[in-house]
């Protein structure tokens, strides 16, 4: 199996599809930084304590933004992908970096809402790509040999 593909993602694809898949991560540690805010500045006689309470809410909050912004401003779309499956594993590359990820680092693979979503052990982490990216008959020749390796099914 070899199959190759060029494309680029539409705009604001790819971080609609991450905001989509960790919202409910996210919206917790707003809940969690929020909580603790509310319970720091509700009580009347402030003491040590609560003031600890109310750094700590605003670190988490702080901390928690700047890792949301930092993920979605690395998730630039603009400039054209080239993806390959073999044998071995995948690929893709664009003209600053290159990725690999071997077979036995992959967990499965599954077909969701128009993504083709690789989901790879914690070093590796999970990877998404629009089906769009591919033909028909690429998708075809690649979802015989996933389900081949029993990593689609």
């Amino acid at each position: 199996m070899d199959i190759e593909a060029e494309f680029e993602y539409a705009r604001g694809e790819l971080r609609g599809y991450w905001l989509r898949t960790t919202a409910w991560i996210n919206a917790l540690w707003l809940l969690l930084g929020l909580g603790g805010l509310v319970v720091a500045l509700a009580a009347h006689p402030l003491s040590a304590s609560h003031l600890t309470l109310a750094l700590l809410s605003l670190l988490l909050l702080g901390s928690h933004g700047l890792a949301v912004e930092r993920r979605l401003r690395n998730l630039n779309t603009g400039t054209e992908l080239s993806l390959r499956f073999t044998e071995l594993g995948l690929s893709w590359r664009n003209q600053f970096v290159s990725h690999q990820i071997r077979w036995p680092a992959v967990r499965r693979v599954r077909r969701t809402r128009g993504w083709l979503v690789f989901e790879g052990t914690r070093s590796v982490g999970n990877v998404a790509f629009p089906a769009r990216s591919l033909s028909e008959v690429q998708i075809e020749e690649l979802t015989k040999w996933l389900i081949a390796q029993k990593l689609l099914r």
